[in-house]
């Protein structure tokens, strides 16, 4: 199941774990994901087949969002340009464009 995915951003690369197969990696890397910046899996792939991450940008009918969690346990779509947010699912018709580790000049836009 692709919501136990993680990601990890220890400021200079991205990793990528699957708790439930790559646990071994994790504890290779341990430094890495006890310090540095988690990002869950969504569960949901964008319309090119990538998996969603908590943290990515998403580019919907020529809106960007970007993929966060609510106090609630829930992700959803924050739009960047309004605050307006969307349904987390509508990120399945879009199209992943960055991270806010990778690209954080899209923040800016």
């Amino acid at each position: 199941m692709d919501r136990f995915k993680f990601r990890v951003w220890n400021d200079n690369d991205m990793y990528y774990c699957d708790l439930g197969v790559q646990l071994s990696k994790i504890e290779q890397n341990l430094a890495t994901f006890v310090h540095g910046k988690k990002m869950q899996c969504t569960g949901l792939k964008d319309k090119d087949n990538r998996l969603i991450y908590e943290g990515d940008f998403i580019s919907i009918d020529f809106q960007e969002y970007v993929v966060e969690w609510n106090d609630e346990g829930a992700f959803f779509l924050g739009n960047l340009n309004w605050g307006e947010s969307k349904d987390i699912y509508l990120a399945a018709e879009g199209q992943v464009i960055g991270n806010i580790h990778e690209n954080p000049e899209l923040l800016q836009n």
